[in-house]
């Protein structure tokens, strides 16, 4: 919220998350101290900082009168119109960077903590974080492009038409609007304005959170499906200490004959295996040919929430066609039985020998 402080003919605008008036104090909480000290310095009001870290209580002077601007009816306002200790973004190349009003410059955020002072013309247009009207967008996921860490969302059909709209899974987790999707490359055309609220679904249109460009109303992103995949394996990884991501190939060449034909050998890795699945736990996989085996077989060993649907993570047995290999491999299978997987893991190989190993 912004207040107006009126006195000896000044006025000047502090943003804050709440404040409290007394006859003889007014309290401010939830503001930028270094910004709003100088301001009241030079003003030439008096201040003492309060134990709670981001507030000061301002001594009452005659004259001074303290009020509730209006809320703003647009999406832009000018410099000149921001309170101090204020957000706000603005576009350049198709990229919003994110500034705050500190009274004299303008204090530039990078991921990294570090500051950097720039200077804007008053009548510039730009969009506050603060004090908009805010329009509501209801989404969902509708996949992940992992090699360029974007998600591809869909908006809810209005007259049959969509909306696509991209989120960066790194940086900031900036939202952008999408050309040529969902099927074609997804490019971030420009990004979305700090007043549009999106309204995060499952696959059926009901909420599940809410999130936007708009740091003051959601300073924390939430994490990616990515990003939870890793999240989720970290917490059980060590249970399957035999588990890597080196030497499989090397291993599985190794068991090749040496007749094997042209067409086996480069088929040997990804076609020349079958599924030992007798529960049938991977779908949409119909075209695998899947077996029984008396001590192996695909299991769960976990499962997660993401957006309302459930996902799990498996270890999948795997047995070549034409050697003796077995080996297992860690996933995290999507609950859309026709998608890839959500994300691959580990290989586990040589398990005769690794179950010699424990006993």
């Amino acid at each position: 919220m912004r207040i107006q402080i009126s006195y000896k003919g000044n006025k000047v605008d502090i943003y804050c998350t709440g404040y409290r008036k007394t006859p003889k104090c007014l309290y401010l909480y939830g503001i930028n101290e270094n910004s709003t000290r100088e301001c009241l310095r030079q003003y030439g009001l008096q201040y003492l900082p309060l134990e709670q870290v981001g507030s000061l209580m301002v001594w009452m002077q005659k004259n001074i009168i303290v009020t509730e601007p209006d809320l703003r009816q647009r999406n832009r306002c000018l410099i000149a119109e921001l309170g101090v200790g204020e957000m706000f973004c603005t576009e350049a190349g198709g990229i919003l960077y994110l500034y705050q009003v500190n009274g004299q410059g303008i204090y530039f955020y990078t991921k990294q903590g570090k500051e950097y002072t720039e200077i804007f013309n008053e009548d510039l247009e730009v969009y506050p974080c603060t004090d908009i009207p805010i329009t509501g967008m209801k989404v969902r996921l509708h996949h992940t492009d992992t090699g360029n860490c974007l998600e591809v969302w869909q908006s809810e059909p209005n007259n049959k038409k969509s909306i696509w709209l991209g989120r960066y899974t790194y940086g900031h987790y900036l939202w952008y609007y999408l050309s040529d999707a969902p099927y074609g490359y997804c490019e971030p055309a420009y990004p979305v304005n700090p007043s549009v609220e999106f309204i995060c679904c499952d696959k059926d249109w009901n909420e599940v959170l809410r999130d936007s460009n708009n740091p003051v109303r959601h300073p924390d992103w939430f994490p990616s499906l990515e990003e939870l995949c890793k999240r989720e394996w970290t917490k059980i990884k060590d249970k399957y200490p035999n588990t890597t991501k080196d030497g499989f190939c090397d291993w599985l060449d190794a068991k090749m004959p040496k007749d094997t034909s042209y067409d086996d050998t480069i088929n040997w890795w990804s076609h020349r295996y079958v599924l030992i699945d007798p529960d049938n736990i991977i779908e949409g996989l119909n075209w695998i040919k899947k077996v029984t085996h008396p001590a192996i077989k695909t299991e769960v060993i976990h499962s997660f929430d993401f957006m309302g649907e459930i996902y799990r993570i498996a270890r999948i047995a795997k047995q070549h066609l034409l050697c003796d290999a077995l080996w297992y491999e860690y996933i995290a299978i999507s609950p859309d039985p026709d998608a890839n997987y959500a994300s691959w893991y580990a290989y586990e190989y040589d398990l005769a020998e690794n179950s010699s190993k424990k006993k």
